[in-house]
C-alpha cells in the first residue's frame, strides 16, 4: 500500500486540540481533589502530637500506628524524653570563666559549714534617718535606738573566751564575688561596702537578709597619696571643710542600713586636724560605729573614745589569706580582701577555729567605748 506523503494541517490541529482538552480536564480534576490526596497520604504516616500549654508536662498523644510500634519495642524506653519535631537542639552558650569559678566555689562551700542566718531588720527604719538632697542620712532616734544599735547583728559575745571577728571589704563591687560572700560565708562574718558600689541598697538588703551586718567604707587620703587614691568622692586634706562635708554627705547617703563607717586613717590627717575632727564628730553624732582599718595607728579612734562612740580597730589586715599564716595568737579582729581564694580559705579557717572552741563574732560585738570593752 502506498502512503500519502502529504501533510494534513487540519488533521494535526484537531489532534492537538483533543490532547489539550484531555490534559486540561485531568489537571482540573487533580486540583479539585488535592486535599483528599494529602489527607490519604498523611493518614498513612505515623504522627505524634505534643500539647504545650505552659503548664505541667503532658504525655504525648499517639496514633494507633505509633502505639502498635511502641508495643513492638523490646527495649524499655520509659526514661526517654519525648522529642518534639522541629525542636531547637542548639546547646546554651557556655558560661564565662568568672561564672564558672563562682559556681564551683558555691558548690564546694555550700555544705562546708551550717549557717543559721537570722534576717536582720529591713532598712531604712523609721526615725533613724533624715532626708537630704542627696538621699537619706542616718540620725539617732533616741538613746537606745541608733543606727549602730538597730542595724548591727544581735550577738552575745563572751569576751572571757577566745574569739575572732572577720570583716571582708569591697562588698558589692563585683557581682560574682559578692554573691559568693553572701552564700558561702557564715552570717557572723561582717561586710564592708564600698560607696562606689552600683545599686548599693540592693546589695545591702541581700546581705542583711542573709544575716550579715554591713559597714560602709569612707575613703580618706593617707600618707601614700596620690599612689593610694581614695577615689572621686574621697575625703582630702588640702580642701575646705565644706568640700569634705559635701563628700561625706554623699558617702553617708549612698545606702541605708549600715552599722557604721570604716576608714583607713593615719598621720596624713594631722595636716587638716580641725577639718577631720569636725568630720569625726559628725559621724559619731549620727549614732554610727567606727571601724579603723589601719592596724598601726588611727586618727579617729582617740576621738571616738572621747565621746564614747562605739569603735574598733583591726588587729591584722589580710590581702592574701593563708591558713599557714593565720595563727594570730592574741590577734582577734581581721580585715581581708574579697577574692575567690580568700573566701574559700576563710571558710575553712573559721571551721577550724570553731572546732577549737573559738567564737566567730560579728564586728559590732567587738566594739569598745570609753571604759568599757
Amino acid at each position: 500500500m502506498e502512503l500519502d506523503g502529504r501533510f494534513s494541517f487540519k488533521t494535526f490541529s484537531i489532534g492537538l486540540l483533543l490532547a489539550v482538552l484531555f490534559y486540561a480536564a485531568f489537571g482540573g480534576y487533580a486540583y479539585i481533589n488535592q486535599h483528599k490526596t494529602l489527607e490519604a497520604l498523611e493518614n498513612r504516616l505515623a504522627s505524634q502530637t505534643v500539647i504545650i500549654d505552659g503548664q505541667a508536662p503532658t504525655a504525648p498523644v499517639q496514633t494507633a500506628e505509633a502505639e502498635i510500634e511502641a508495643e513492638a519495642e523490646t527495649e524499655d524506653t520509659s526514661e526517654a524524653e519525648p522529642l518534639i519535631e522541629g525542636q531547637d537542639t542548639v546547646e546554651p552558650p557556655a558560661p564565662s570563666d568568672e561564672e564558672v569559678v563562682s559556681a564551683d566555689i558555691k558548690d564546694e562551700l555550700a555544705d562546708a559549714l551550717p549557717q543559721a542566718p537570722a534576717s536582720l531588720v529591713q532598712a531604712p527604719v523609721e526615725g533613724l534617718y533624715e532626708k537630704s538632697e542627696l538621699g537619706l542620712l542616718p540620725v539617732i532616734k533616741n538613746r537606745a535606738e541608733t543606727p549602730f544599735t538597730v542595724y548591727k547583728k544581735p550577738y552575745i559575745l563572751n569576751k572571757a573566751a577566745p574569739f575572732i571577728s572577720v570583716a571582708v571589704r569591697d562588698f558589692g563591687l563585683s557581682q560574682p564575688i559578692s554573691d559568693v560572700m553572701i552564700e558561702a560565708l557564715p552570717s557572723d562574718v561582717s561586710f564592708i561596702m564600698s560607696p562606689y558600689t552600683a545599686a548599693p541598697q540592693i546589695w545591702i538588703d541581700k546581705a542583711r537578709e542573709d544575716g550579715h551586718e554591713v559597714w560602709l567604707e569612707m575613703p580618706v587620703e593617707n600618707l601614700d597619696f596620690p599612689f593610694s587614691d581614695p577615689g572621686a568622692k574621697g575625703l582630702l586634706t588640702h580642701v575646705s571643710l565644706q568640700y569634705n562635708q559635701d563628700r561625706l554627705d554623699w558617702i553617708l547617703s549612698r545606702v541605708a542600713g549600715y552599722t557604721g563607717v570604716a576608714a583607713y586613717t593615719d598621720d596624713a590627717l594631722s595636716n587638716a586636724g580641725p577639718t577631720f575632727k569636725k568630720i569625726a564628730n559628725d559621724i559619731f553624732e549620727r549614732g554610727l560605729g567606727y571601724f579603723e582599718l589601719n592596724t598601726d595607728s588611727s586618727f579617729f579612734i582617740p576621738l571616738a573614745a572621747t565621746v564614747n562612740a562605739p569603735h574598733v580597730q583591726a588587729d591584722i589586715d589580710v590581702s592574701t589569706f593563708s591558713l599557714a599564716a593565720s595563727k594570730l595568737g592574741g590577734k582577734r579582729v581581721i580585715v581581708m580582701d574579697a577574692t575567690q581564694k580568700n573566701i574559700k580559705d576563710l571558710k575553712a579557717w573559721i571551721i577550724a577555729m570553731e572546732n577549737r572552741g573559738v567564737q566567730n563574732a560579728p564586728l559590732s560585738a567587738t566594739v569598745q567605748t570609753d571604759g568599757l570593752e
